[in-house]
């Protein structure tokens, strides 16, 4: 497996830690292009979305791309899939994980990526593209659901939104895998299945 980063929010600004996290997504990703998949962005003007992670990325040194894979016929499309399979930097954004998981599990394009982490790719991921994960967070309501499974993990990103009694709701119902609590600014490095947590305000809880 490759190097999966996943950030807790406001990723496109220098804010938090981020700085420190986009350094070590340039360390581990030996390249100088990026792809966006905007999958979870599907309902907030996706190439708006699109457009302002790459800006952001060209900020930082990359020549970014989109694949604009927002629906399960784009998601099976073959040349999509190529597109992710050719990549050593996937960035994953959005802030709707059901969505995100209904397009892409199962599909070519999901076969393709995890192909390509298992390869050694860098794959980041922002706001609820922690959905990649398994299980998932509901950010309906806090409740854990089941995830795309790229890794063994549970996230809540954007933490410091979240009440305390939502987040205690959250530590109860976690039970048996990994949860991670990413305020904005912070994130989880995870590197042959060990996680290290970068940033202050994040917590790592280990199944108990």
């Amino acid at each position: 497996m490759g190097t999966v980063v996943v950030m807790g929010g406001r990723a496109t600004e220098s804010y938090g830690a981020n700085d420190v996290i986009w350094a070590e997504v340039a360390r581990r990703a030996d390249t100088d292009t990026a792809l966006v998949l905007p999958t979870a962005a599907a309902f907030e003007q996706p190439a708006h979305e699109a457009a302002r992670w790459r800006e952001a990325l060209t900020v930082r040194g990359w020549s970014a791309e989109a694949a604009m894979v927002l629906t399960r016929a784009d998601a099976n499309d073959a040349e999509m899939a190529a597109a992710v399979a050719a990549q050593q930097l996937v960035v994953v954004v959005g802030s709707s994980p059901l969505h995100q998981r209904a397009v892409l599990k199962g599909s070519a394009v999901w076969e393709a990526l995890v192909g390509v982490a298992h390869r050694g790719v860098v794959v980041a991921v922002a706001g609820a593209g922690a959905g990649i994960g398994d299980p998932m967070t509901d950010t309906r309501g806090g409740a854990f659901t089941i995830g795309l499974g790229l890794v063994r993990l549970a996230v809540i990103t954007e933490a410091e939104t979240w009440s305390p009694e939502r987040l205690h709701r959250a530590r109860a119902l976690a039970a048996g895998f990994p949860l991670a609590l990413l305020a904005s600014g912070t994130a989880l490095v995870d590197e042959a299945g060990r996680w290290t947590v970068v940033g202050e305000g994040a917590e790592l809880i280990s199944p108990g």
